[in-house]
């Protein structure tokens, strides 16, 4: 798969890809849950049966970073490198991740149909969500896009795909991550919420009490779970490892706080970790983040929570 950085207006030559007659998903795509699935799979299907290149546009940063929810948006069910990633999985050829700034929020529905998707990128379907939205203000839409473009452009229109009896969404999806609900993001995922990092030093305050952690830096601004414990198992290559994770500030050490630390001690493992890359998949949510009278407290609280953890993996391994 090969990935393209794509800014408007650029002066710099197009990639020989560019030239390639293709099918096109385009969406922001954040989370890459079911419904976004369902319009990749199309743009994929659609490119086999013509002998096509298939490719995802995708937005980044996220569109809403732009328009007043900067700071919420910020954060990321997948971020860059890890929806490239799981793109890759569905089979696509090309990725173009397009600089979304104040130049490419400001086309116009003809400027982005006829001017970059045709003209440039030579895109001949275009698969897109039933509230696909793009061009200056948001005033475009499947039926706008289909309008435009045709008759060098076809849309295909994929429908919500639902679950609990709404449709899936990344606002869903968010929501239940920030309650902790990590159980209902799998499920709205249909795979387990994920965050990546390298193993950074941290006190070292567990090794202290018999429960040495994973400091986990991530890759990216993740949107993070409510504070809180969680079983999680810790993918280390090809190894998985059962976990018992704290996502928060450790009160009972930082009394006023500080910035959110993601500390996994693995369950029956020993060895170093630092500097490696390790994959978190949260499975559920314990209990929250309290603050102990001592360490002694704390020990014994957190052999609670790796038994219990322990016991919940057994039963998800099944």
């Amino acid at each position: 798969m090969i990935t393209i950085t794509l800014s408007y207006p650029s002066v710099e030559p197009g990639a020989p890809e560019d030239r390639l007659p293709k099918t096109m998903a385009i969406g922001t795509f954040d989370g890459v849950h079911p419904g976004h699935q369902a319009v990749i799979r199309k743009a994929v299907e659609l490119a086999r049966a013509s002998g096509k290149r298939s490719s995802v546009m995708t937005f980044d940063p996220h569109p809403r970073a732009l328009f007043g929810h900067g700071e919420a948006y910020a954060e990321s069910l997948t971020p860059l490198p890890e929806k490239i990633r799981l793109l890759e999985g569905l089979g696509v050829d090309i990725v173009y991740v397009a600089v979304f700034d104040r130049a490419f929020a400001g086309l116009t529905p003809e400027a982005f149909v006829r001017g970059l998707l045709i003209d440039r990128l030579n895109v001949t379907d275009a698969a897109v969500g039933f509230d696909f939205a793009f061009g200056r203000g948001a005033a475009g839409n499947p039926a706008v896009l289909a309008e435009i473009g045709g008759p060098d452009l076809t849309v295909h229109t994929v429908e919500p795909v639902p679950e609990a009896g709404s449709k899936v969404s990344s606002s869903r999806i968010r929501d239940a991550i920030k309650l902790g609900d990590v159980a209902l993001a799998a499920g709205l995922l249909r795979r387990p919420y994920r965050i990546s990092g390298t193993v950074v030093h941290g006190a070292a305050r567990g090794r202290t009490i018999g429960f040495p952690t994973a400091n986990i830096e991530p890759d990216g601004r993740y949107v993070l779970p409510r504070h809180g414990v969680y079983a999680v198992n810790v993918r280390r290559g090809d190894e998985i490892h059962p976990a018992v994770m704290n996502v928060g500030v450790v009160p009972t050490f930082h009394a006023n706080g500080g910035t959110p630390k993601l500390e996994a001690h693995l369950l029956d493992f020993s060895g170093d970790l630092y500097g490696e890359r390790l994959d978190v998949d949260f499975v559920a949510f314990l209990r929250p983040e309290l603050r102990f009278g001592g360490v002694d407290e704390l020990a014994a609280q957190i052999r609670e929570d790796a038994e219990q953890a322990r016991r919940l993996l057994a039963v998800v391994r099944r």
